[in-house]
């Protein structure tokens, strides 16, 4: 069966990371691609910030919704 996605920024504005991701659960959407920049308000995609820190905040926050 083919899932299909959509990009997170096409969704909605860019907001907090709660907010956005509100958003999508509200929809009711299952598979997401996210631009980081793009999507996110508060998060912090510079050198040395764009890690598996942020990886792993990203992918709680999923797992909480």
């Amino acid at each position: 069966m083919i899932q299909f996605g959509m990009r997170v920024h096409d969704i909605c504005p860019k907001g907090s990371v709660s907010e956005v991701l509100d958003e999508v659960q509200k929809l009711k959407i299952r598979y997401i691609h996210l631009a980081m920049n793009k999507s996110f308000s508060d998060v912090d995609t510079t050198v040395g910030h764009y890690n598996a820190g942020l990886g792993d905040f990203i992918a709680s926050e999923l797992e909480k919704r």
